[in-house]
């Protein structure tokens, strides 16, 4: 596996991502959420990688140690905006929306994703058939889910 290119404007914050992890990793919430800010705050919008994974850090703080989904939505958003193509930014807005109670928006997300590029996680995700749950526009739009990945499938073979 190839190491990321970070620009030289993201490199001197790499340490900060770090901490801000391991602060998060401890327990140090509240701590590692204004690190993750600082982060945000001085990227400059042309670097997304960090940027987006900073996001991604902090929606996960919302939504899985905090337990606030409503915080974490415009972390992940703001994710899929620096990195339309990002799976790991993408799949976390759908379970946000999912969780919201939001099905039709959830669906959205992974229509968008998959009109933009392939995704294993997605594939797995609609192989559950959790659709079944759905109500019948819902269940379509999964449909036509699946059916993007069958043309990213056939764009492979």
């Amino acid at each position: 596996m190839t190491e990321p290119k970070w620009s030289k404007d993201e490199k001197p914050l790499l340490p900060l991502f770090d901490e801000a992890l391991r602060l998060r990793d401890i327990g140090e919430v509240d701590a590692a959420i204004n690190l993750l800010d600082e982060i945000v705050s001085r990227v400059p919008g042309r670097d997304s990688r960090l940027l987006s994974h900073s996001h991604i850090q902090l929606g996960h703080i919302y939504r899985n140690v905090i337990r606030d989904p409503k915080k974490a939505e415009p972390h992940f958003r703001a994710a899929v905006a620096c990195a339309p193509t990002l799976e790991l930014a993408s799949m976390n807005l759908f379970h946000t929306l999912h969780a919201l109670g939001r099905p039709k928006e959830a669906m959205r997300e992974i229509i968008r994703l998959l009109s933009l590029t392939d995704s294993e996680g997605y594939r797995e995700l609609l192989a559950e058939g959790f659709e079944d749950e759905l109500p019948t526009a819902e269940r379509m739009m999964a449909a036509h889910a699946r059916a993007l990945l069958e043309r990213h499938r056939g764009n492979t073979s």
